[in-house]
């Protein structure tokens, strides 16, 4: 699963693993040959009583059984770190069963972001025994808007703070966009197959709400500018693909007045709309 895919809380509850004593003494003996794990008479003088497992085979064993559902599969790109804590000991017959959940994903690149997975283990009591943290890079779906690689500026707005990017609102105006936020004068060529038509001037004016910079029109046939953003050496324009093969010309546009774009009443309920859906989106998806 791509990181524009992933959502924070996303989980779920991996199938239960009886610890079996052979494998236990077999992993104790090759990788953490120390009394407590190989040695059962010893262990039998230790306040434990028995035979502790291994901390690393308690938490691999349940990380076998999340392989087997995956949140991310071949879109993993690395492991970053990993962090196991041991809240409680792990024997020879007890039943592990783990919760694994997205915790944080965060911005890393145009090309890649950070997921936290959080595995939390009980035993057949609820005990909860063990905590394991992994960062991975996962890779992003390629972008084909203008200026993607650069669209990365972070959201000091103090609004839709789970919009950490353009291209995350990119992401989430793909959901958006409809034949009522586009343009009237173009509606009838809109669909689901080209969403960015007719989108240009109330997307560039709800990126600078969110990411601030500077919106310019290129002047098309007809008289219309199309819009786009600047934002320090960044030139972007999510609304682009709606052009296809067409190269446009972002250099020496004149910059645009949201005062003058929504002078026109349409335009701005039209604005107007795609903030508020945008803000319903956030919240249904938990971002």
């Amino acid at each position: 699963m791509v990181f524009q895919e992933l959502r924070q809380g996303q989980s779920c509850v991996l199938a239960p693993v009886v610890m079996d004593e052979r494998e236990m003494l077999a992993f104790s003996r090759r990788y953490d040959n120390v009394p407590l794990h190989t040695d059962p008479e010893y262990a039998k003088t230790t306040h434990f009583g028995k035979l502790l497992a291994p901390g690393m085979l308690s938490f691999l064993a349940v990380w076998a059984e999340y392989l087997k559902q995956d949140f991310f599969g071949e879109d993993l790109l690395a492991g970053v770190s990993q962090k196991v804590e041991w809240h409680a000991p792990v024997f020879a017959g007890d039943t592990l069963t783990g919760t694994a959940e997205l915790t944080r994903l965060l911005e890393r690149s145009a090309r890649n972001g950070l997921a936290e997975l959080t595995i939390r283990v009980t035993n057949q009591s609820g005990r909860h025994v063990l905590t394991g943290i992994t960062e991975c890079v996962v890779k992003k779906r390629p972008y084909r808007f203008y200026g993607w690689e650069c669209a990365m500026s972070p959201n000091d707005s103090g609004s839709f703070s789970g919009i950490t990017s353009p291209q995350r609102l990119y992401d989430a105006l793909m959901h958006i966009w409809c034949e009522y936020t586009c343009a009237p004068r173009l509606r009838e060529k809109w669909s689901g197959e080209n969403p960015t038509l007719g989108q240009c001037s109330i997307t560039a004016f709800l990126v600078q709400d969110l990411f601030g910079g500077k919106v310019y029109g290129v002047l098309r046939p007809g008289g219309n500018y199309h819009c786009y953003n600047v934002i320090g050496d960044a030139v972007f324009d999510l609304t682009s693909e709606q052009f296809g093969e067409e190269v446009l010309d972002y250099t020496d546009n004149p910059e645009q007045s949201r005062e003058v774009h929504f002078a026109k009443t349409e335009k701005y309920e039209r604005y107007l709309f795609l903030k508020e859906a945008l803000r319903k989106y956030q919240e249904n998806i938990g971002l």
